[in-house]
Formats: structure tokens, C-alpha cells, sequence
């Protein structure tokens, strides 16, 4: 029977708080009509406009369909090292292989349980192994507190940052094990998944593990520190190299891409998302106080667990701290290692509870029948408390207005004195009931208010982008023709109807993109030539008919009728209009040298730099877009609800009129000849207000003949009166069509593979192909199979290829940048891993190895906590007092 007890108090301790996560998590989408309870998803914030996009490309490489690093869908064909570097070799994946392309989205629920029950499972294995005095209550609990803690219920919505949450106790459990027992496959091993993973993330675990490292040498002899950090720094570099064949092409992207040339540094400004980061930590909290109001003078013994939990809840106060823990800038997503506050405070909790069990002592049964109707009350009111403060995220989920954020500091103190007094009294049984349920109920209310919720707060949170896409795919034929150039033949979303990577969902090639990856230089490209711009996003709208021809977008997809002049309408399905362009360059544009080191980065205007565009790749003098002359003045009622701009433009040839606001200095209604015009911005297709969030690009005022007299008042905010600076262009078809037809003089044959481009063309010598997609130097470039140099066009935003005369095979390969030297780097990693096994002692025995790495770590350590911590601690005083004293 003792064996019975002990198997199944065993099997609790393992799988207890892995299936509690999974029960409450059911519940919450029973509640919450989530499928497969009903027809609501998870999804919402950036896993609806981003990830689950992104997760599709994961999807069809796994199903053979696409190449492991390059997409041709998004951003005109779009490397995709840095995303493969954060999602695809996440062995959580493999959770594709069980799931249909077309369920992706209800399929979240599934994902985001299975991520969060492991996570649950992974930290009651870190606790039951490491605190072995503990028994099977406190291991669930430590599951389900770091499973439910703030930072998961917060930021599930970015469901990649659960892989590193799921793999960090096991990370950690590996570094207790090489400063112990000296073993370091485990630690090398966990240590190269993280950089895998996420090397964004493995920054941040490296600076757990040196701060943990240093917090557990404190008590250690200088000889005892020389050898562990030995081992330390040996398995590191090991584990770095292991990584190497995926982690240095995944670093080489991101170093270029647009969010590493344009992050910000925020250091001063405090996110008030911070403090819930302490949610599931309350229980936790009232241990300590119990254990220092009791047995104060132990609390040496726990310095180091202490130390850590000071320096993970350091950051919520001290923003520089927090901005160096994140190399700067994170946008709504602060403390993207709060994670890491819950397993330090938990192993502190661990180290208090294994060093002082005791036995529960007998109570009377009056005072346990007194004691349990208090601790029953308590319960109550906590579950009061957490409900109360929780219920407004219902609505908004985790963009509530930071207000409520900043009443968790007194919730926080209500709940860790409401486990503090059941702490302190009554039996050991009733405690353990009490706090068991009121962190059940915490559990359930942070994943019940924060998950699903019912109003996203903006609409580019809704999931329309993914349900939308696959509407018009599955409903719209001829969008899936058979054409061998369907992965560069470019459709454009007119009305911003869908989010960015709708391309990669709808299985169509577009410019839009919202892929970290995306290069800089193609973003700036976008936005000089007149399309709209939402960092980190490339965006499709904006733009001219020439600008569209040249990078080859050849259908619209659109709520509402396209100009009858520019397209011709061949369809609708799902509520969405389906036109072809009338005005469509082959792929490809033949030109001279002319655009050999060309640059548009001193034009002063959009149509400016499209106009100079045009004239190099033509060789030509003439003007595609005449700048209209106008007479404007000034309209102002009395009452000055208006404040008003018009403009009057003979129209001397057909053509299409463009407006563009030189600055951006107020926001304007626009009416072309009395009628008012609509400025799409993201789903609300009826909007009249320029420039609108996601609508800041070139507009687009009609098509017209000559003879025509148009007609353009700009209507202002009176309180601002701020004059318009605008420029209007009209862009000539006649001349626009000349150029088309030049080019289609030129034969083409074009085939496109996962991450190869095939294309013949007759040129003469001298001459250059433009090709519209996003210049990177890691393409394998041939020209009848002899390797050339390539150049870059566009201020190294496409590919300029030069010719030869006659037939051009030209054949453009994609090789992830850093790759050679990866797979190398690797293969070192793999005989270093396996030297160091089978020699350990020899290798960290030697003293200069010992004396270098303790130097070496020394140095590291000393700039984590004085450049990270101390100094800006005693800044961050020093600039409170000055405020103080300001005030008084």
C-alpha cells in the first residue's frame, strides 16, 4: 500500500499540473465558444496578423511545398532566415504534421494549450528533481503558477515566445547539473536549441545564466569559480558553435533587416505592462515574508536564490535595465523574460519549502473548524479581488488602457496578504485546500480574461486576414491558374480589406509583408516610390500604375468597383471585386546602364522619384507624371468648422491624377469635384480621413481626359490650420503604354521554383534586366551557367543583372547569407562537443583555459551588473529625487 501511495503521489507530481493547465484551458474555450467548442479562435493581436501567416510557411515546408528559407509570396520574394531562426525547428511543429492547412487558425487552441501544458510539465520536472525534499503539492503548484504566470497569459498571443518559456527550466536544470556533477552534453545540447529557437532569446537566457552563474559562485572558493567557469564558458562556445549552421544565417538577416536599422532605444519611459509580470508570483511572495517574519536569521542561506529574484524584479522599475535586457527598443512587449521572474521566485519558494518541511501540527476540532471557515473566506475574497481587477481585459485583452495595470501593485498586496494569513494559521491540510484552489482560480481567471477576448481594440487584430484570404482562394478559380509564373505574377490588395501576410495565406505573390526579415533598403524603396508605410510592415497600397507595373502586380482584389480605365474586372467571389491590370510590364524590364548605381534618394516627392525612375530605365527625356500647375485658395466659415485648401488643374492629356502630401502635418478630407473620397484603411473601406493609420501613401484621385477640368479641395482640422503641402501629378497612359509595348518587344520565358528563378530573354550586349525583387547578395547569380556579379538597383533595393547579346538564360538562386561558414562552424561544434566528453577533466584542467574563462566571465559579469544594474539604479534614484525636490 506505502508503494501503492507512493506511485500515485509520483505520477501526480508529474503529470498533475501539465493536465490542470490543459483542464482550465478547456474550460476557458467551453466558456469563450472556442473552438472546438464552437467557432471563436485564440487568436488575436500579432498571432492573427503575423503568426499564424507565418505559420503557414512553416506548414507547406514541412508539407515539401516550399523552401526552408526563401517565400516568393511576401515582400516580392522575401528571405525568410530570420523566421526559420524563430519558428520552424521548434519541435513544437511537429504539431503540424496533425492538422489540415485550412484549420490553422481553430487550430491554436490546440497549439497554444499543448505550449502551455508543457511549459507546466517542464517546470514541475525542474522543481521535483532539484527540490527533492518537496513533495507532490508544491511541484504541481510550481507547474501551474509558471504555465499561468503573467508573462504567459499576457503574450501568448505571440505564441513563439512559449518554445523558449517550455525549454527554460530544462535549461537551467542542465547548468545546475554542469556545476555539480561537471556534465555538459545536456547543457550544450538545451543551450544550442535555445539559439536555434530564438537567437533574440538566447541573448536574454545568456544573461539569466550569467547573473545565475554569478549569484552561485558568490559562496565558492576563487579555485572552485576558475573551474566552473571553465565549464561554463567551454560548453557555451560549444553550444554557440553547435548552432552555428542555423544561428549565424539567422544573426547576418537580422543585422540587416528594417527593425535592426530603425529600433529604437527606450530607456526612460516606463510600460505599465511591466508590473503584471508579477501575476502568480503572490503566493510566492507570501512564503518569504512567512519564512523572514519567522526565521529571519536564516535568510543567508538563501542569498543566491534571493539575489536572482532581485534582479529579475529590478527591471520593472529600473526602464534602462529593461531596455538593455531587450538591445533597445519592443514596442507594446516589454519584459519578454518576465518568464524568468517566475521560475527565480520559484526556486527561491523551492529552496525555502525543501530546507524547512515540517510536519503539519494537530489543531483541536474547534480550531480547525474556525480555521477553515476563515481560510474559507479569505479564498473568497481573493477570488473577489482577482475576478474584479481581471474583468475589463475581457474586452480588450492585454491593450487595456494602462491604468488598470497600475492598480496590480495593490492587488498584488492584497492577494500576498490573503496567502500570507493562510500561511500563518490553521492546519497544514486546510492550507494546503485553500491556497490550492485560490491559485486554481488565479490559473483560470488570468487565461479566462486575457485569452479570446471579446473586442480586439483595433482592427488589425481581427483574424479576417487569414479568413478572408482563404475565402478568396478557395472561392475565386481563376486565382489559382496554372501559369508558370504564378510566384511572381503579383496580386495587390486596393482596399486594405486584409492585413499584410495575407499573401502567404492566400498562396499568391504580393509586396505586402510583415516578416522582420524584410531588407531595409526594399521598404525605403517602397515608400520613396509612393507606397504607404507602417514599420515593420511593407505595404501594397499607395502607389502609381507604373509604380505596380514595374513590380509586376498584374491583379487587384478590392471591396468596391476599380477604375474602369486602369483594369478590367474579371470576377467576384467572397464580396471581394477581382480585376486585372491593364497596364502590366512583363517580368523583367530591359534597360540601359543608365541605371547602373542610379538613386531617387535626393528626390524631394514620390512622383519626383517616379518620374526619374521612368526616364533612366527608358533612356529617355520625356515625363511620365506632369506636375500640375493650379491656383489655390483659402475657404473659412465664420464659425471656422472648415478650414479649406482648393485647387483647380486643366487636365492637357489622359491620364491618372495623383496627390501627394509632401508632410504629413494634419489630416485632411479629400473631395475631387465635389465628391468626397474614400482613403481605405484596414478594413474600413469607407474612411475619408487622410493620412489614416495604415494609409499614408500616394492617393490615387481618378482617371480623367483631356479637357477636363478637375477640381480638389483639401478640408482641414480649423484648430491646427496648417498648410497642405502637396504636389499633383498626372501620370500619362499614352506615355506608360509606349513603354509597355517597348518591352514586350523583348522575349521572356520564366519559371519559378522553391527558392530558384529561371528566366530567358533576347537582349543585346550592353543592356541590363530590372528585376523586381528585393536585392540580397546571397543569390547565386549565372548568366548561361558562367557565375557573375550582380548588381543592385534602386538604392540596393532589386536585382540588375547584366546581359549579353543574344539568348540570356539567367538562373538566381537563394543561399542563406552565413551558411557555408554555419555548417562549418557546426561540424567544429560536434568534435568539441565530443573532445570535451571524452576529456573534460584534462581540457578544464588546465590553468591558462581556467584563468581565461574566470577573466573572461569576470568581465562579463561586471558589466551586467554595473552597466545593466547598478548604474542605472542609482541614475534612475537620482532623477526621482531631482523630481521630488522639483515639486517641492
Amino acid at each position: 500500500m506505502e508503494n501503492k501511495k507512493r506511485s500515485f503521489c509520483y505520477w501526480i507530481s508529474v503529470l498533475g499540473a501539465p493536465v490542470i493547465t490543459g483542464f482550465i484551458l478547456l474550460c476557458v474555450y467551453a466558456l469563450k465558444n472556442v473552438y472546438p467548442f464552437g467557432e471563436g479562435n485564440v487568436a488575436f493581436y500579432d498571432m492573427a496578423q503575423a503568426l499564424i501567416p507565418i505559420y503557414t510557411h512553416t506548414y507547406d515546408v514541412f508539407h515539401g511545398t516550399k523552401n526552408i528559407f526563401w517565400d516568393w509570396y511576401c515582400g516580392g520574394g522575401i528571405s525568410m532566415v530570420d523566421t526559420s531562426g524563430n519558428f520552424l525547428f521548434s519541435p513544437f511543429n511537429l504539431f503540424f504534421f496533425f492538422v489540415k492547412r485550412d484549420m490553422l487558425l481553430e487550430s491554436m487552441s490546440f497549439f497554444l494549450m499543448l505550449k502551455a501544458c508543457v511549459c507546466a510539465w517542464t517546470m514541475s520536472f525542474y522543481f521535483r528533481n532539484t527540490y527533492k525534499n518537496t513533495n507532490w503539492y508544491w511541484h504541481v503548484l510550481a507547474g501551474l503558477l509558471y504555465a499561468c504566470c503573467g508573462f504567459m497569459i499576457q503574450y501568448h498571443c505571440n505564441i513563439q515566445f512559449l518554445d523558449m518559456v517550455a525549454l527554460f527550466p530544462v535549461l537551467i536544470y542542465f547548468t545546475d547539473r554542469l556545476f555539480e556533477e561537471k556534465k555538459t552534453v545536456g547543457y550544450c545540447v538545451t543551450l544550442a536549441m535555445f539559439f536555434v529557437l530564438s537567437v533574440y532569446y538566447t541573448y536574454m537566457a545568456c544573461i539569466y545564466l550569467i547573473l545565475y552563474c554569478y549569484a552561485r559562485s558568490i559562496k565558492l572558493d576563487k579555485g572552485e569559480k576558475k573551474i566552473r567557469a571553465a565549464l561554463l564558458g567551454s560548453s557555451t562556445l560549444i553550444a554557440g558553435l553547435l548552432s552555428a549552421v542555423i544561428s549565424v544565417p539567422t544573426l547576418i538577416t537580422l543585422l540587416e533587416s528594417y527593425g535592426m536599422r530603425t529600433s529604437s532605444y527606450v530607456f526612460f519611459d516606463r510600460h505599465h505592462h511591466k508590473v503584471f509580470m508579477l501575476y502568480g508570483c503572490e503566493l510566492l511572495a507570501a512564503v518569504l515574508i512567512v519564512f523572514i517574519v519567522m526565521k529571519r536569521k536564516e535568510i543567508k542561506r538563501y542569498v543566491e536564490r534571493l539575489l536572482m529574484v532581485v534582479f529579475m524584479v529590478l527591471p520593472i522599475f529600473v526602464e534602462m535595465t529593461n531596455g538593455y535586457w531587450h538591445i533597445g527598443g519592443y514596442v507594446e512587449f516589454p519584459m519578454r523574460y518576465g518568464y524568468m521572474l517566475t521560475f527565480s521566485a520559484l526556486c527561491l519558494v523551492g529552496e525555502i519549502i525543501q530546507n524547512n518541511a515540517e510536519e503539519g501540527k494537530k489543531r483541536s476540532k474547534l480550531r480547525t473548524v474556525f480555521w477553515g471557515g476563515l481560510s474559507a473566506i479569505a479564498v473568497f475574497a481573493g477570488v473577489v479581488i482577482l475576478y474584479r481587477f481581471l474583468l475589463p481585459f475581457c474586452m480588450y485583452g492585454m491593450r487595456t488602457v494602462e491604468d488598470i495595470y497600475n492598480l496590480y501593485y495593490y492587488v498584488f498586496i492584497e492577494l500576498t496578504a490573503i496567502f500570507a494569513l493562510l500561511l500563518l494559521g490553521g492546519s497544514k491540510t486546510i492550507t494546503k485546500i485553500a491556497c490550492g484552489i485560490l491559485v486554481f482560480f488565479q490559473c483560470f481567471f488570468g487565461w479566462f480574461c486575457l485569452s479570446t477576448p471579446m473586442y480586439e481594440g483595433t482592427l488589425e487584430c481581427e483574424d479576417t486576414i487569414i479568413t478572408g484570404s482563404e475565402a478568396i482562394r478557395d472561392e475565386w478559380e481563376g486565382l489559382h491558374n496554372e501559369e508558370p509564373d504564378v510566384l511572381v505574377s503579383r496580386i495587390k490588395d486596393m482596399t486594405l480589406t486584409l492585413n499584410n501576410n495575407y499573401p502567404l495565406v492566400m498562396e499568391r505573390a504580393s509586396m505586402s509583408a510583415f516578416v522582420w526579415g524584410v531588407k531595409y533598403s526594399l521598404r525605403e524603396a517602397l515608400w520613396n516610390m509612393g507606397y504607404s508605410e507602417v514599420p515593420p510592415r511593407v505595404m501594397d497600397n499607395g502607389g502609381t500604375v507604373f509604380s505596380d507595373a514595374l513590380l509586376n502586380i498584374d491583379t487587384i482584389i478590392s471591396e468596391t468597383e476599380a477604375d474602369e480605365t486602369l483594369y478590367n474586372e474579371i470576377g467576384c467571389a467572397a464580396g471581394y471585386h477581382f480585376s486585372e491590370a491593364k497596364y502590366d510590364y512583363p517580368f523583367g524590364i530591359v534597360t540601359s546602364d543608365n541605371m547602373v548605381d542610379w538613386s531617387g534618394n535626393e528626390m524631394e516627392s514620390a512622383l519626383q522619384y517616379q518620374n526619374e525612375l521612368f526616364r533612366a530605365i527608358n533612356d529617355s527625356e520625356d515625363n511620365l507624371i506632369d506636375f500640375c500647375d493650379y491656383d489655390s485658395y483659402v475657404i473659412t466659415n465664420e464659425d471656422m468648422s472648415e478650414f479649406c485648401y482648393q485647387y483647380e488643374m486643366p487636365i492637357t492629356e489622359d491620364g491618372v491624377l495623383y496627390l501627394e502630401f509632401l508632410i504629413l502635418n494634419n489630416y485632411w478630407q479629400i473631395y475631387v469635384n465635389g465628391e468626397i473620397m474614400e482613403i481605405p484603411d484596414m478594413r474600413v473601406v469607407d474612411n475619408i480621413v487622410h493620412p489614416a493609420d495604415f494609409a499614408r501613401g500616394m492617393v490615387c484621385c481618378g482617371s480623367f481626359e483631356k479637357g477636363d477640368v478637375v477640381t480638389c479641395t483639401l478640408v482641414g482640422n480649423p484648430e491646427i490650420q496648417s498648410v497642405p503641402e502637396v504636389a499633383f501629378g498626372l501620370l500619362k497612359l499614352s506615355t506608360l503604354q509606349n513603354s509597355i509595348e517597348h518591352q514586350n518587344e523583348y522575349t521572356r520565358e520564366i519559371c519559378v521554383d522553391k527558392n530558384k528563378l529561371y528566366l530567358e530573354v533576347n537582349a543585346s550586349a550592353g543592356e541590363y534586366i530590372l528585376l523586381p525583387i528585393g536585392y540580397d547578395d546571397s543569390f547565386d547569380v549565372r548568366v548561361n551557367g558562367e557565375k557573375i556579379t550582380s548588381l543592385s538597383a534602386l538604392d540596393e533595393a532589386m536585382f540588375l543583372i547584366p546581359l549579353l547579346d543574344g539568348e540570356n538564360a539567367i538562373e538566381i538562386k537563394f543561399v542563406p547569407p552565413g551558411i557555408g561558414i554555419g555548417i562549418v562552424l557546426s561540424c567544429v561544434g560536434v568534435l568539441g562537443l565530443l573532445l570535451l566528453k571524452r576529456y573534460r577533466d584534462s581540457i578544464i584542467g588546465q590553468k591558462v583555459h581556467q584563468e581565461g574563462m574566470y577573466l573572461l566571465l569576470t568581465i562579463i559579469e561586471y558589466i551586467i551588473v554595473l552597466g545593466m544594474y547598478v548604474a542605472p539604479l542609482i541614475y534612475t534614484l537620482c532623477i526621482a529625487i531631482a523630481v521630488v525636490i522639483k515639486s517641492l
